[in-house]
């Protein structure tokens, strides 16, 4: 190994080291995630790239987009689905209690969609925000 593979080892290494996830080059071609995190010298890695998100337009693409990310169907059109989100700083849980178009109501105040993109992550970590 040349110190300069050892360099990238180690930047790959710290990535796990901080919960990063990591990807090893596959014999088709395509990158594949490395769960054990098992190094095979000669082999390539990287760290996974993280998808780029946006803020929700409106209400009514958060509805959209948390059916179809929790498979949640069959929601009677005079219900709303309970959305539980968890704050990113504090990792309180709040439960949304209102809806307007752009704004949601969380805990004891308004919130924007922007607002809500900062600074919650759905129960599973997740981002409060579409992928692009």
């Amino acid at each position: 190994m040349t110190r300069d593979e050892a360099k990238e080892l180690l930047s790959i290494m710290q990535a796990y080291a901080e919960g990063k996830d990591i990807q090893f080059l596959n014999m088709d071609g395509s990158w594949v995630d490395n769960e054990d995190m098992n190094i095979t010298p000669g082999w390539k890695y990287r760290i996974k790239p993280e998808k780029d998100y946006r803020p929700f337009e409106d209400c009514a693409e958060l509805m959209v987009e948390f059916a179809k990310r929790f498979n949640v169907t069959n929601i009677p059109s005079y219900a709303e689905p309970l959305i539980w989100v968890k704050e990113k700083e504090s990792d309180s849980r709040y439960l949304i209690t209102g809806y307007e178009n752009i704004g949601i109501y969380v805990g004891d105040m308004w919130k924007d969609l922007d607002d809500l993109y900062k600074q919650y992550v759905f129960l599973d970590g997740s981002c409060c925000g579409v992928e692009e």
